[in-house]
């Protein structure tokens, strides 16, 4: 077999081992990841010093990934878009 080859193989050999934890009743949805994604800038800085969790485990899945990355990229749209007539006031002043 070809070393290229090998590696992927291996790979899908290994994720055969991977498991998921059973259902949980009331596993937090699309609208608490959306909260959760909406929060995650405060909680992500302090995950860094204290044992807190970003992301709710468990929850539903696909529904609550959604809602996360979606109330995350709204949170950052949220943060950036006030700055953007100072970064451009700034980038084409000439001096």
């Amino acid at each position: 077999m070809k070393p290229h080859t090998v590696t992927p193989a291996c790979l899908l050999l290994l994720t055969g081992c991977a498991t998921q934890p059973p259902p949980v009743a009331h596993a937090p949805g699309i609208f608490h990841g959306f909260w959760h994604g909406l929060v995650a800038l405060p909680p992500l800085i302090g995950s860094l010093l204290l044992p807190v969790r970003v992301y709710a485990f468990p929850n539903e899945g696909f529904l609550y990934d959604l809602g996360f990355c979606t109330g995350f990229v709204v949170g950052l749209l949220v943060i950036v878009t006030p700055l953007i007539p100072f970064v451009g006031g700034f980038l084409t002043r000439g001096d």
